[in-house]
């Protein structure tokens, strides 16, 4: 039980509960009361260590630093991302120090199972009263009650510091209720290692799937006697894989369809996606992929990438910069390049991710206007203007960049901001849970299998239809979702629909 971590474990209640269990049978006279508290904090037990590590790992460490703790309300924050670090905790350190407020943040990083450390906090009433934004978390438990409305802390002043399209509905208004505000976005792009183009002979980015395919058996057929090899996938996470690859591919290539939902039909359609897979399937069987890509994080990866061992990847554009300045900083020649599309042409846009949401306030927090006090300090302009001039991310606040100077990492890669080609999507149904395996195990299973047929890729594609239109329909029969349409969306401006 030691390895729980107890710096993570900041509700009294499940701390409580632990250290009962770590003493040996005390907590047996609550046993029944507890029973539900103990499976989830014993989950956690799993889980924390992997994520976090020991006490003085990056995952434990507390920006704290008050010498005096008494007369202040600690505001316990998670987030997902450690590229950040040092400038985070530096921040909070002297926030801790200065702010009149009465407050103190106890800031936490989770760097994997983050959405189901947060899971089970809220299962285990032990969830942190502000909390970073990931993958469709918000919108799968905002009418749960997970979030606080922000309506009441937000002046117009204060709402004007955003800009236009910072409030749009379905993305952080629900219900007229505004749940979070924005800050940073980004989006996938090609890493390139430079070098090893310059010693492969090859003179432009790859534009279609083709090329991608045809750049990364260039790279390998010349250089993997040293090592090196055309492109990479974390591909022991299909979910965090496709993600970042081929769902935005797709989007960019001209298809109404966001992770396999057309938004015009509002019907589930993955047929689209064959020949992205089919280019995918003939690097990862190949030598054109990095050896052992379906047991590679993203992290390991990166490691191998600043090593000068892969030639390109696809990752989100605002944590690159910062992991290879801080995380693993290389001297390997990189730079960001746009995603390939089917057949070289863009003909529509791509996501943005973390748009018009970064933070939230816990709807169950004890101290809701000390929580927002922490929140407006991560969404100060003090606070973004260094975020943003140390290269850790893309702020998108205008009242920011007007102060901010324009970091370097922006002036070297240009790509590294957002373009026309980049815009907010609709989000697409919860809820839906398919029989059989979702559909990024499906996409990962079909790119590493050999020898595949046409039928046998129209067979499962087919399949996933079928299994998510059914599942589909089942959720929003049982009241757990709701079908999205937009019969006159436009993926080339999708932003229309939501204002």
């Amino acid at each position: 039980m030691a390895g729980i971590g107890f710096a993570k474990l900041r509700n009294g209640r499940a701390r409580q509960m632990v250290r009962s269990i770590c003493e040996g049978g005390k907590a047996m006279k609550k046993a029944k009361r507890l029973k539900k508290i103990a499976a989830g904090v014993l989950a956690l037990s799993l889980i924390l260590p992997m994520m976090a590590g020991c006490k003085n790992s990056v995952g434990s460490k507390s920006a704290t630093a008050s010498a005096d703790t008494s007369v202040k309300t600690k505001i316990t924050v998670w987030a997902a991302n450690r590229q950040d670090i040092d400038y985070v905790q530096s921040a909070i350190a002297d926030y801790n120090k200065t702010n009149p407020n009465g407050v103190e943040i106890d800031y936490s990083v989770y760097t994997d199972n983050y959405v189901q450390a947060l899971q089970l906090a809220y299962s285990t009433d032990a969830a942190p009263d502000l909390m970073c934004d990931s993958g469709t978390f918000f919108i799968t438990y905002v009418n749960k009650g997970y979030f606080l409305p922000l309506n009441k802390y937000l002046t117009s002043s204060y709402k004007a510091r955003f800009g236009d399209d910072a409030f749009l509905k379905g993305i952080n208004v629900i219900n007229g209720k505004i749940y979070s505000l924005p800050a940073i976005v980004t989006t996938p792009r090609l890493i390139v290692n430079e070098d090893v183009f310059k010693q492969a002979g090859i003179s432009s980015y790859p534009a279609s799937m083709t090329d991608l395919v045809n750049d990364a058996n260039i790279i390998s057929s010349k250089l993997k006697s040293q090592g090196v090899y055309g492109f990479a996938g974390n591909l022991k996470s299909p979910s965090q894989f496709v993600a970042r690859t081929l769902v935005q591919i797709l989007e960019l290539s001209g298809n109404p369809i966001r992770e396999g939902y057309n938004l015009k039909t509002a019907k589930y359609d993955f047929t689209p996606y064959k020949p992205i897979l089919k280019a995918f399937n003939q690097i990862f069987t190949s030598d054109a992929a990095f050896p052992g890509c379906e047991a590679l994080d993203i992290d390991p990866l990166r490691a191998q990438f600043a090593n000068g061992k892969i030639g390109m990847y696809i990752s989100w554009s605002h944590g690159e910069p910062g992991v290879y300045k801080n995380q693993f900083p290389t001297k390997v020649n990189w730079t960001m390049a746009s995603l390939p599309t089917i057949d070289g042409k863009v003909k529509s846009t791509q996501d943005i991710n973390l748009a018009d949401r970064w933070f939230y306030v816990n709807g169950h927090t004890k101290n809701p206007e000390k929580a927002f006090k922490a929140l407006q300090f991560f969404y100060s302009d003090n606070y973004l203007k260094g975020y943003y001039e140390n290269g850790l991310s893309i702020v998108n606040v205008p009242s920011v960049l007007k102060v901010a100077k324009t970091p370097d990492v922006v002036q070297r890669m240009p790509l590294v901001q957002m373009t026309k080609s980049d815009a907010v999507w609709p989000n697409i149904p919860t809820g839906v849970t398919p029989e059989g395996t979702d559909y990024y195990t499906t996409f990962v299973k079909l790119i590493l299998t050999k020898n595949e047929t046409d039928a046998q890729y129209d067979s499962t594609l087919k399949d996933l239809n079928t299994r998510y239109n059914n599942g589909l329909q089942d959720a929003v029969s049982n009241g757990q979702t709701e079908k999205i349409q937009y019969k006159d969306f436009d993926p080339a401006a999708p932003t229309k629909v939501l204002k």
